[in-house]
This record gives C-alpha cells, structure tokens and sequence, in this order.
C-alpha cells in the first residue's frame, strides 16, 4: 500500500474515537447539567484550549521539521530536550499569568459565576496540556505512528472514564469534566514520555534554541488567525446575516464535520513524510499522484453530499433547518481546498520561510471578512458559503503559488494533474443539479453515474487492495 495512504488509514482511528467518546458523553452531560451549567463548562474548557496555543508556539513543528535533518541519536536528543525545556518555560510563564490574572477572568470572561474552583481546575489541566501535547507528536516523527494510536486512544480512554468516575461515582458536578482532562492530559504525558524516553534528557542548547523559534514563532500569527477563523465567521454571520443564518450554518458545519475530521488526519500522517522524504528523487511525483487521488475522492464525497443535500438536512433535522443545503457545496469544497493546501502548500515549511504561510492566513481571513459587510443583503446565505470559500481559496493561492516557484521549480513539475480540473467540473455540475433543485430520482442517477465514473477510474487501486 502507498506510505501516504497506509499512514492515513492508521490516523485515520483517532477521529473516529474521538468523535465516538464525544457522543457517548453528550447523554451524560445532557441528563446531569442544566444547559447553563453545561455551557460555564464550556467557558473554561475553551479557555485552556486557547492558552495551549500559547505554551506550545509550534515547537513541535520545529522539531519535527529539523529531526530528519539529525544524523546522531546525541543530536535528536538535544534538539528534543531543547524543545521540551522551551515548552517547559512557557509553561510556567503562561500558568503563572493566567494564575496572576485570575481575578480579572472571573470577572469579565466569567462573568461573575462561581467557577473559581474550575478556574483552579482547568489551570492545571493547563500546567499538563502544554507538555502533553509537546510530547504526543514525537513518536510521529519516530516511526512509531501505531504507537502514537493507542497512546493517545488510551489517553482518551482514560480521561473518559475518570469523567464518568468524578462525576457518577463522586458526584463532583461539573468539575469532574475538567478532572477528566486533567487526568487524560497527565496520562497522555506520562505514556508519550516513557514511549520517546531514549530522546529526553537534561541537555540544552541555546543554538538549537534559537533555531526553534525562528521556525515556530513566526508560524504562531497564522495559527492564531486560524484558531480564531470559526469564532469570527459565526460573529460576522450573526452580525450581517442574523441569529437563523448562524444556526443554519452552525448545521451545515456539523452535517461536513468529516473534513474537518479529515484535516486533522491529513496533518498527522502528511507532515512527518514531507519532512522525511522531500529531497528523495520522485518525490513530488508522489505528491503530485497523491494530491490527485486524494481530490478526486474529497471531490466525490463532497457532490454525493449535494446531490443529496436536501434530504440529509430533513433527515438529521427539521424543516427549518432546510435552507443549511444551501451551504453545503460551498463547506465541501472550502474542506477540498484546504485539504489541497496542506498537501501543495508546503513551500513555505520546508523552505524555513513560516512567516509567508502566517502572512497568507492573516490575509486571508482580512480579505474574506470584508465580504460580510459586501454580500449580506444580496446573496443571502449563499453570500456566508462565499466568504468561507474565500478564505480557503486565497491560501490555497498563495501558498501553492510560492510552492510551485520556490520549491518545484527546482523540479520542473507541476502539482496539478489536468484530470482533476474535468473532475472539478462535475463537482460544479452536481452543485448546479441540486441549486436547480432536481427530482431526487435525477439526483441519484447523477450519483450513481459519478460513483460509476469513480470506481472505473479506480479500478487499479482498488484491484491491488482486494485479496
């Protein structure tokens, strides 16, 4: 099997019981908490994860970009340690701040409610969280993706049932769901620790100090552009096209939740190849077949999705919720495109110029919001499906056009196989079927003769994976 493809299927595990664990929590918060209580939760939950951006800056990416480069086990070791003794330091810094102005979010982020105790609680989730999650991407970069599978399967595990523990066995409240953090996040650190053990120590160098940052940190303003990217489409949603625009859309994200599934995956299994393998001869004639047939297949996921959008909404919702079909072509192909960009837009990463990839999410997203206030009284909900495309669209431009200049020019090729443009094509024409609002018995033909189309185009691939 293609190494791009077996590394997906084996990351490919973790979204699925992620989301598993997700779901089987929601009837036990539902049946326990009120929704107010539910949400102060939430509050807290979503603050730590944000200061986790902080901690970690990208030091990891630095590190799983340079540890090819390192020849001797001595050297991984130093630049591991190095990292971990970065993210060590932000970790007290950002602990330490968050403890100083704890009164302050009390105030103004909590509004007043009584969650100093979750306050104290998600603080050293957080003192946990930043390290875990240093030390939970290294066995990637080691060839031990399996491993990496079933620590953090068993870290999810873990928090899971210290959850159901705290709060159905000792009836803590809300609390026990920031305890279960806590208790994942201790054991995914102390798991990955042991697994990657041969390259801590107690070495730093201020060298290789410095190398880390000037990989990561510039990297740290398109992370956070991104991070924020969701929270503010669905403000301008609500501001320009009203509270029903934002549900409709809040339900079209949940009903293309996969790609979003899928760019975590993509990430996982993409990176450690791309660093490992891209000064090898063929490479990116590997890329280039790769990217194909993975559009082809984010393509024909996101048409079937179309051409049935109209009765998926009915089925998983009301008819109120009808008019979220009219999002889907465009929250398809946005997850197409950004699934396009961490394959073809790797330029930036690889050429050590991280602050063009930050520069491209920044201005991507300025670009995009202007189209709030341009669209929201002449293309209704379609001008929303827009502004989401167009915040793919432009780094999707930008970082494959520098790609293709900086890096395979180098090589004389190109990333881009005509036959994905005649597949672009039918992607629009099954967009088209379903805005013309089709009979659903046109609408499956259209499906089947696209599925046909695909399994033909296949056949090969598919022939070597049967026994």
């Amino acid at each position: 099997m293609n190494l791009f493809y077996k590394h997906l299927s084996i990351y490919g595990i973790l979204p699925v019981v992620g989301k598993s664990i997700g779901f089987f929590l929601i009837p036990i918060y539902t049946r326990l908490f009120s929704a107010e209580e539910f949400g102060q939760v939430e509050l807290v939950v979503s603050l730590i994860n944000l200061l986790v951006y902080f901690i970690s800056l990208e030091f990891y990416s630095a590190v799983g970009r340079y540890i090819f480069q390192c020849k001797e086990q001595s050297e991984k070791r130093l630049l591991v340690s190095t990292g971990l003794w970065m993210t060590l330091f932000t970790t007290l810094l950002v602990v330490s701040l968050t403890l100083l102005f704890r009164p302050q979010l009390m105030t103004h982020y909590l509004s007043g409610a009584p969650l100093e105790k979750h306050l104290m609680a998600g603080i050293a989730w957080l003192a946990f969280e930043g390290c875990s999650t240093y030390m939970s991407v290294l066995p990637r970069y080691t060839h031990r993706q399996k491993m990496y599978v079933v620590v953090t399967v068993s870290a999810l595990l873990i928090r899971v049932l210290s959850t159901i523990f705290f709060v159905l066995v000792l009836h803590t409240g809300t609390i026990g769901i920031l305890y279960g953090h806590v208790c994942g996040s201790l054991s995914s650190l102390c798991l990955n620790s042991y697994l990657s053990r041969e390259y801590l120590s107690m070495e730093f160098s201020r060298k290789v100090a410095q190398k880390i940052a000037g990989y990561a940190l510039p990297l740290v303003p398109g992370l956070m552009a991104g991070a924020f990217s969701i929270p503010t489409f669905y403000k301008g949603t609500e501001l320009y096209f009203g509270a029903s625009a934002l549900g409709q859309l809040s339900f079209a994200l949940r009903l293309t939740s996969l790609m979003v599934m899928f760019r975590g995956v993509l990430q996982n299994a993409w990176f450690p190849l791309l660093y490992e393998h891209i000064h090898e001869a063929g490479f990116v004639q590997r890329i280039k077949n790769d990217s194909l047939s993975l559009s082809s297949i984010l393509l024909t996921g996101g048409a079937l999705v179309v051409l049935l959008g109209d009765e998926i909404c009915l089925w998983l919702g009301t008819e109120e919720f009808r008019s979220a079909n009219l999002l889907l072509p465009f929250l398809c192909y946005s997850g197409y495109l950004q699934a396009m960009t961490q394959l073809r837009g790797f330029g930036p990463l690889v050429n050590q110029r991280t602050h063009i990839r930050s520069i491209a999410v920044v201005l991507a997203l300025a670009v995009s919001y202007i189209g709030f206030p341009l669209l929201h009284s002449v293309a209704g909900l379609w001008g929303v499906g827009v502004i989401i495309v167009s915040y793919e669209a432009i780094q999707y431009l930008l970082l494959t056009r520098y790609t293709s200049r900086v890096i395979l020019s180098m090589h004389g090729s190109s990333l881009v196989w005509p036959r994905e443009h005649f597949h672009s094509l039918l992607y629009f024409g099954c967009c088209a079927c379903s805005m013309l609002h089709l009979s659903l018995a046109l609408r499956l033909i259209a499906a089947l003769l696209l599925i046909s189309y695909m399994l033909y185009t296949f056949r090969h691939p598919i022939a070597r994976l049967l026994p």
